[in-house]
């Protein structure tokens, strides 16, 4: 616990017991071709590779918050099990060209949802009858990681800070809860975790990135947030 490892998820799942985690919160690739190159962004028999990994992750996980690209949403609905809730991360802002905007990325909950987080209710300012909290919704807008300068690091991929956190505090009870992450990529769900006081685990291939995560979480102290 509290490591990132440097091999192959896959493999390294089949040493994990049954619902030994609490949550699995995960990025996995999109297929989509945004890797830099790197090449584990394009991998044969995509559909497959996720049906598979979606089992597994059920066997180790009592719960799991799975991001993907929307060119998905039929394999991820058709998975072995159906999704608890569907969300929408609406990541407005950041972007340039002369297309439409790929303007939000979908994430499904599999298992119980724990906690509903409650956020500022801006119309209890001009409206008393309300309260000054309210329960989250399923769409949630949260700038990306082009408009957080000083949070980025050399992946194309990587998620905020405060999009992760959230889904933390949506999907964990206590601090005693396990997180593991197949994916890890740049670290962002363990600096999450390490921020929240949560023991997580992950697995990354590429050592590159190995190596940006562990230099995120030494810089954590305490909590961010």
């Amino acid at each position: 616990m509290n490591k990132i490892h440097n091999v192959d998820c896959l493999e390294f799942m089949k040493q994990v017991p049954d619902n030994y985690f609490d949550l699995v919160l995960t990025d996995p690739p999109y297929n989509i071709g945004i890797d830099g190159g790197k090449g584990w962004d394009n991998i044969e028999k995509y559909e497959d590779f996720i049906i598979y990994l979606h089992k597994e992750l059920c066997r180790i996980s009592k719960r799991q918050l799975i991001f993907f690209d929307y060119s998905y949403t039929r394999l991820f609905e058709n998975l072995n099990k159906k999704p608890t809730e569907r969300f929408i991360w609406h990541r407005e802002g950041g972007f340039a060209g002369d297309w439409i905007k790929k303007g939000y990325e979908p994430f499904y909950v599999w298992g119980d949802i724990p906690t509903i987080p409650k956020i500022k209710n801006h119309y209890a300012l001009t409206d008393k009858r309300l309260k000054s909290e309210k329960s989250i919704s399923n769409v949630w807008s949260i700038a990306n990681i082009v408009g957080l300068k000083k949070e980025s690091v050399e992946h194309p991929t990587q998620k905020p800070i405060s999009l992760i956190s959230q889904a933390l505090r949506m999907m964990t009870t206590n601090v005693n809860d396990k997180v593991f992450d197949p994916f890890m990529g740049s670290g962002t769900t363990a600096v999450a975790c390490k921020s929240l006081g949560l023991d997580w685990c992950g697995c990354e291939l590429e050592k590159d990135y190995v190596d940006i995560a562990n230099k995120r979480l030494e810089a954590v102290q305490g909590s961010l947030f």
